[in-house]
């Protein structure tokens, strides 16, 4: 089974932290640059350095080959104006009115249902058509070291949302890459127990959850295994498309953390492979499985994205969801910045509050004051603590309510505390 190992490491004494704010295209904050000001100026107050900007291929390419981009050029004239740095977040996945993507769809044909439809990553039309946007937007800015992280699915991180990718493209590449793989139709047929006379006859699978055991279905594991290989190299092909257009340019990837029974399906736990295009993280911590109770863990997952990915992280605290809904404080939110900062955090950036009342969160202040003075809580020159763990055991362990966390990364949790 494929494995990973972290190697735990911690910023660079007097490395220049990250503190970022981000603001979506489809916000009102966003949409009313008047507001978007008073945003940028109010977090700006707080010590935020860095604005994530989203940019969004439905306003920049009106006509088909025709680039407009004086919607985020407004703004990010205003946010340079304030001496932040900037990341642009580049949703593909609103698509221009001219343009007829084809869509993720259910095992059963139909349209997943997610925000009117996400455009396939399997298809190469769609691919074509994004990543000719992706490399205009970096000829655009070209020179301006500004950092690009792809926006392509459900959240916004690299990931799908559910077993929810059997379009037409996905099932043909599924097949030719099991003819890739396995070379002929007896060595598949031998490696899953089946009888089929071509790879044209090979249905993808639709995995189902575990029930107490492990599900060691081969066909199952290959889906998940084709999956992992279309988001890498669509996460490749995206950072390719930036750097050959701007030389200047740095890429982060945003990669969600799923140490839970959805692992397989969302096929994100390929963080190595993820991110090897990418110059940063942005680690999208799932507050709604560890809850304020498990606020500790928090420094935990910092470390494992940081080993895992040999790149510096900047965790994500969400937005006011976790308040109203989950029973976080802003005491637990300031608290988790500064566990993430202690294990080796490059940043923190603050998501999902654009359009809030942000005279209203004084405690983003603190946060901002923690990144800038918090430094990692390690000895002088530490040798890199190695860990090994399998991605498979999420991966083959699908039972709903099962937290692998703690099971997998209770030895982690004790090397880390005594530093």
């Amino acid at each position: 089974m494929f494995t990973a190992t972290l190697v735990l490491s911690v910023l660079a004494a007097g490395a220049s932290a990250q503190f970022s704010f981000t603001i979506w295209d489809w916000e009102p904050a966003y949409r009313d640059i008047e507001q978007f000001k008073r945003q940028v100026d109010t977090v700006s107050g707080y010590g935020v350095n860095t604005i994530e900007l989203g940019v969004c291929w439905r306003d920049c390419e009106p006509v088909d080959g025709k680039f407009e981009f004086t919607i985020p050029d407004e703004r990010v004239a205003y946010v340079q104006s304030k001496g932040l740095a900037l990341r642009l977040r580049v949703n593909v996945t609103d698509w221009p009115e001219w343009f007829n993507p084809e869509l993720f769809q259910n095992p059963d044909g139909t349209t997943f249902d997610y925000s009117g439809g996400l455009p396939s990553v399997f298809s190469a039309t769609n691919r074509v058509q994004q990543h000719r946007f992706v490399a205009a937007l970096a000829q655009h800015y070209a020179g301006k070291s500004f950092t690009y992280t792809p926006a392509f699915s459900v959240h916004m991180e690299v990931k799908f949302a559910a077993w929810n990718t059997y379009e037409p493209s996905a099932r043909a590449g599924f097949q030719n890459w099991l003819a890739g793989r396995y070379k002929t139709i007896d060595a598949l047929n031998e490696a899953w127990n089946t009888s089929f006379a071509s790879f044209g006859d090979v249905e993808a699978p639709v995995p189902r959850n575990a029930t107490g055991a492990p599900s060691v279905d081969p066909a199952s594991a290959d889906w998940i295994r084709y999956r992992e290989a279309a988001l890498t190299d669509w996460v490749a092909a995206f950072a390719a498309a930036v750097r050959k257009n701007d030389s200047s340019a740095k890429v982060s990837v945003p990669l969600g953390e799923s140490h839970r029974y959805q692992a397989a399906e969302f096929a994100n736990l390929a963080y190595w492979n993820y991110s090897r295009p990418a110059d940063e993280i942005v680690h999208s911590y799932d507050f709604f499985v560890h809850g304020p109770n498990r606020v500790a863990d928090a420094g935990v997952a910092t470390a494992i994205m940081t080993g895992i990915t040999e790149r510096p992280v900047v965790f994500e605290i969400d937005g006011p969801i976790l308040i109203e809904k989950f029973g976080y404080t802003t005491e637990h939110l300031v608290r988790v910045a500064e566990l993430a900062m202690l294990r080796g955090a490059a940043g923190v950036q603050i998501s999902n509050w654009g359009s809030a009342d942000l005279a209203a969160q004084a405690w983003m202040r603190n946060v901002g004051e923690i990144v800038q003075t918090t430094r990692p809580r390690a000895p002088n020159n530490p040798p890199p603590i190695r860990y090994y763990v399998s991605k498979w055991q999420n991966y083959c362990m699908r039972d709903p309510g099962v937290d692998l966390f703690d099971k997998q990364f209770a030895a982690l949790r004790i090397l880390l505390d005594a530093n």
